[in-house]
């Protein structure tokens, strides 16, 4: 297991997410600030490097999250140059 607070994850991976506020709006719009990740435990099992980023999104998972947290986001996944 790989634990972050957007930060580095197993691999070298670093995750940002921004909170989708267009309620289903065609033109989606997302909040300017990145969410605060430092409230929340991501947790990824990330057992291999060359592992595509749309695979490493859906082994996230966010554990408690708060009412008034919930919603869509816009999540992005980065890796080093190789």
């Amino acid at each position: 297991m790989f634990y972050g607070k957007n930060k580095i994850l197993g691999g070298g991976w670093a995750l940002s997410w921004r909170k989708e506020r267009s309620a289903g709006l065609p033109n989606m719009k997302y909040d300017k600030d990145i969410w605060n990740s430092q409230k929340y435990l991501i947790e990824a099992t990330i057992p291999e490097m060359s592992i595509c980023t749309d695979c490493i999104l859906s082994r996230l998972t966010i554990i408690n999250v708060e009412q008034a947290d919930l919603g869509n986001y816009y999540i992005n996944a980065t890796s080093p140059e190789i």
